[in-house]
């Protein structure tokens, strides 16, 4: 009786101990800091935006004709002190900014043993409510009827056990350990399937209420 009673013990203190050497992590601190880039783009009227988005639609379509059309609207930018190239460069540089804003990863916490709050979106499920798949993100509903979060915002969590759904609306608890791996998935979300690129993973040890 004495064994069991201290094998239980001391199972009970290596699981508070496991649980107390997870370092708990926010979510901005999936966010690694970027060298700022400071990329202004110039202010335009409403028409000289309009022509150059009016270059941006010609330059995507196979009319033959275009080139000289959009010479025509350059050189008329041009004269108002405007250079096309030079804006849709800079409208490059931009887009390739928010890209990294979005999808940088803080390989620092790769492989550690973590514990985030975070709320639910079931992926996979064992029964009617049990998920064993699921997304974990920073605000509830999100991915459902909205754009998903920036891939450094979204945690795919594998937990084979399984763990019963109550509501998506409630925070929870999700520890394991973190593997910084930026990847795409075609996932069946409430509204149907969609690509959803994810910069984190994890097989969850336990997933308890907020």
């Amino acid at each position: 009786m004495f064994v069991k009673l201290s094998v239980v013990f001391l199972l009970c203190v290596s699981i508070i101990n496991a649980s107390l050497a997870s370092e708990v992590v926010e979510w901005n601190t999936l966010q690694p800091d970027l060298p700022e880039k400071n990329i202004v783009l110039p202010e335009l009227t409403k028409e000289q935006l309009g022509k150059i988005q009016e270059i941006f639609s010609l330059m995507h379509t196979h009319d033959r004709d275009t080139h000289s059309e959009i010479d025509k609207i350059k050189a008329e930018l041009k004269q108002e002190g405007i250079d096309a190239d030079e804006m849709f460069r800079i409208r490059e540089e931009y887009m390739v900014q928010k890209q990294e804003e979005v999808e940088s990863l803080n390989h620092q916490l790769d492989g550690k043993d973590i514990r985030m709050a975070g709320f639910l979106l079931p992926v996979a499920f064992k029964g009617d409510m049990v998920t064993t798949e699921f997304l974990l993100v920073p605000t509830a509903g999100a991915c459902v009827h909205m754009p998903p979060p920036p891939a450094n915002q979204i945690i795919r969590v594998s937990f084979p056990q399984g763990y019963s759904i109550k509501t998506v609306k409630e925070p929870i608890w999700v520890e394991g350990k973190l593997n910084a791996n930026l990847h795409t998935e075609n996932l069946h979300i409430v509204d149907g399937k969609r690509d959803i690129t994810m910069g984190y993973s994890m097989v969850a040890t336990n997933v308890t209420e907020l």
